[in-house]
């Protein structure tokens, strides 16, 4: 194992995390009381729990957190906040599902990393095969709740 290469890894794994929780966030509070709601706060909390995994993991291995690259990460989701979805006030259907694609393209990442780190990072199993399962359940409901979400929006 190189342990430079398997710090940045885990370190770009942060980054993606740190977006991913603003991400969630945004979505849970712009979808309470409607159909996507109990699914993103899932996804929220278990990127939560994510998180905490990840960061043990680095702690195990001596790595140290990014502070520039979960900086960088933070502000990414800030300033894709800035895209107009049609209108210029207000939630906007398209804003869901930008915010369900982008949440799908984090949980793929992260679902396939957990697989990655369960090869590369002995001790771990549990705790990597429970992150990888929650990552396929995740997909699996965003997959089926974003054809309703994008017939909303444009249909």
């Amino acid at each position: 194992m190189h342990p430079r290469r398997l710090a940045t890894y885990l370190n770009d794994r942060l980054a993606l995390l740190t977006a991913g929780v603003e991400l969630a966030g945004r979505a849970v509070a712009s979808n309470g009381g409607t159909a996507y709601g109990p699914l993103l706060e899932r996804i929220a909390a278990d990127f939560e729990e994510d998180r905490a995994l990840l960061t043990t993991l680095m702690a195990a291995h001596a790595v140290k957190p990014d502070r520039l690259k979960r900086g960088v990460a933070w502000m990414g989701e800030k300033l894709g906040r800035l895209k107009f979805n049609d209108q210029l006030k207000g939630y906007s259907p398209l804003s869901r599902v930008v915010e369900l694609d982008g949440l799908t393209a984090i949980v793929s990442v992260l679902g396939g990393s957990w697989a990655a780190l369960e090869e590369v990072l002995p001790g771990e199993p549990e705790a990597l095969i429970a992150a990888q399962k929650r990552a396929r359940r995740n997909l699996d409901e965003l997959d089926s709740l974003r054809p309703d979400a994008v017939r909303e929006a444009v249909g």
